[in-house]
């Protein structure tokens, strides 16, 4: 896909949003259910570092406490569709910078 054509699909698939004039709610669901999931695998998760497993537990449980700080602070100033877009598209950042890295 050339430069030019990538443009043009994005600008097709703008237009295209604007006149399907899609609910938010209905967008929303399935991100509730997947970011549902990836938090509940990585506590799930969190025993499988390779020390004790209730330390291990313990630890990934403390860094949450900060974790809820920062969200309500970022939620009372900023809504919540904003923090939302920014971390996910973060975090889609970071998986194509994943390809970058070397296996050893």
């Amino acid at each position: 896909m050339t430069n030019d054509s990538a443009i043009f699909f994005c600008i097709e698939y703008y237009i295209l949003w604007i006149n399907l004039n899609i609910d938010a709610g209905f967008l929303a669901t399935p991100s509730r259910f997947v970011n549902s999931f990836v938090f509940y695998g990585l506590s799930l998760s969190a025993t499988s570092l390779g020390g004790n497993d209730y330390l291990d537990f313990f630890v990934s449980g403390l860094v949450e406490v900060p974790a809820y700080l920062l969200c309500l602070v970022t939620l009372s100033r900023f809504g919540r569709p904003r923090p939302l877009s920014a971390s996910l598209g973060f975090a889609g950042l970071v998986l194509v910078a994943i390809v970058a890295v070397p296996h050893s």
